[in-house]
């Protein structure tokens, strides 16, 4: 394989690394942090798994003589390196996608709309599960256009509708004013 073609796969497999945690915060985001690790945490067990059933074939490959060809050896050894990302993408997708709850509606006020120098834009709104305030993402809050405060003013109020989550992640089905 030439240079570029080296560069190139590999920017392929980092895209291919990176994209179900992006496209799961993107789509399947749920309220709390603790999912993200959950989901990490069975990727990792599943990838341990994997390679303690593989072994001949992860330490022929590691060691660059692999008697089960070096398609297969890599094979393996990106199935491993893979399963912790893919995992989150899984475990976020499962959640919202086989979601059959209904959704509850709570009443938040605004209390302030943050605009931090990096990072994205955000609105703490009252917290309806006890907690001091929750934070919804300007995406959430004006549909996409994180420039502007649209809708989250302070003392306005906003309804949140969430859902339980098939895995028990509760997660923002939608937000509008009221």
């Amino acid at each position: 394989m030439s240079g570029l073609t080296q560069v190139l796969v590999g920017l392929l497999a980092l895209f291919a690394w990176t994209a179900p945690v992006v496209l799961a915060k993107l789509f399947a985001d749920p309220l709390d942090r603790a999912p993200y690790l959950i989901s990490l945490s069975a990727g990792i067990g599943v990838a341990v798994l994997l390679c303690a059933a593989r072994w001949p074939l992860v330490r022929g490959a590691l060691s660059g003589s692999g008697s089960a060809g070096p398609v297969a050896s890599t094979a393996i050894l990106l199935a491993i390196a893979f399963c912790p990302t893919w995992a989150i993408g899984i475990g976020l997708g499962l959640n919202r996608a086989f979601d059959r709850s209904p959704p509850v509606a709570h009443e938040c006020r605004v209390l302030e709309w943050q605009r931090p120098g990096k990072g994205r834009a955000r609105c703490l709104v009252t917290s309806w599960r006890g907690n001091p305030a929750e934070a919804l993402s300007a995406e959430l809050i004006q549909g996409g256009a994180p420039d502007t405060a649209f809708g989250c003013t302070p003392g306005r109020t906003l309804l949140v509708s969430t859902r339980a989550g098939w895995l028990g992640w509760e997660w923002i089905a939608g937000v509008r004013a009221r």
